[in-house]
């Protein structure tokens, strides 16, 4: 019996290049919950992870623009 990563790796997914899911990578993993339901389960909140860590930095980014060093040294 083999692990579902090893199932995994021998995979061939056909590829439909005009499909606007071919590049959605949570789509893919959703696509394969049944066949792979660890790896799937893994790779999504891989993915979700990395998304909201890019929201993350970039309000941060935001923040330090309203906090600029005149707006900072501004007196009641």
């Amino acid at each position: 019996d083999e692990d579902e990563y090893t199932r995994w790796k021998r995979y061939e997914p056909v590829a439909e290049k005009d499909s606007p899911n071919a590049l959605n990578l949570t789509q893919y993993w959703i696509g394969l919950r049944e066949q792979y339901p660890n790896l799937s389960r893994l790779a999504i909140d891989v993915l979700s992870i990395l998304a909201l860590s890019c929201d993350c930095e970039r309000m941060f980014s935001e923040l330090g623009d309203l906090l600029e060093p005149r707006r900072r040294n501004i007196d009641p």
